[in-house]
């Protein structure tokens, strides 16, 4: 293609894609690295046209300064969107292997760029390192945790049933169990779930410990939802790592 070809080519594309715009989301959406994971992307046409046109997508890795493409271009679908009219649309990614959460940029043709949060598809592991050589303690009467730490392949000690010397305690009940209380006065962290007037997580020093409580609203879809995984093991880190709460 010549040089002309390509100018006229660009001059036509561009205020075709003009016409629509990307509704940015609230926050950037998180996915697992390593399987085929689903970004969304919400398209309002301001326009008084139809837009019709073939879109094409790619993926490119960013840090502060740079945004490196991952792959070539690759063909989504025809898109088609009313004048004035508000779509929702999706497409499935296979985000390359991250050890940490590293940040993704989605770019849809000339559309624009979605952030995307890719993390590592064993994220939950970190709470196995938080413990140490130790089982997490878990006290779940609603089996709301030990499921999804079993598929994760973390170790952990059923409270309910056992007693052990734990370095980090996950609790999903109305109530903070006593043998959990009573080893929180030597040292051992807890992150406890349960419904509270407060919409965010708080931490407290109990005894020798850290006691964090934590909304179950932001621990939504556990199984799969990255976000939340990350949230459960940044609250565990908190329960284990809080500096002294009661100095100025």
């Amino acid at each position: 293609m010549s040089r002309l070809e390509v100018m006229l080519t660009f001059l036509l594309v561009v205020p075709v894609f003009a016409q629509l715009e990307i509704v940015p989301d609230d926050q950037p959406q998180t996915v697992f690295a390593g399987k085929p994971q689903t970004v969304r992307l919400v398209i309002h046409n301001k326009g008084d046209k139809q837009f019709d046109a073939d879109v094409t997508t790619r993926l490119f890795q960013t840090t502060a300064a740079t945004a490196a493409p991952v792959g070539d271009a690759q063909p989504w679908k025809t898109v088609h969107v009313l004048p004035g009219q508000t779509v929702i649309e999706t497409a499935t990614f296979k985000f390359p292997a991250v050890r940490a959460a590293t940040r993704f940029l989605v770019q849809w043709d000339e559309l624009g760029r979605t952030p995307v949060v890719v993390y590592p598809d064993d994220l939950l592991k970190g709470l196995s390192k938080l413990a140490g050589d130790n089982p997490v303690a878990v006290f779940d009467p609603e089996n709301k945790l030990k499921p999804v730490l079993k598929q994760a392949g973390v170790k952990y000690a059923d409270f309910e049933i056992e007693t052990e010397d734990c370095r980090l305690a996950l609790v999903w009940s109305a109530r903070l169990p006593e043998n959990v209380s009573l080893r929180m006065k030597n040292g051992m962290g807890a992150v406890w779930i349960r419904s509270t007037k407060s919409p965010v997580a708080f931490a407290v020093r109990r005894d020798a410990g850290i006691l964090v409580t934590v909304p179950p609203s932001v621990l939504t879809a556990l199984t799969d939802s990255p976000q939340s995984q990350a949230n459960l093991l940044r609250f565990a880190e908190l329960a284990l790592q809080l500096p002294d709460i009661n100095q100025p």
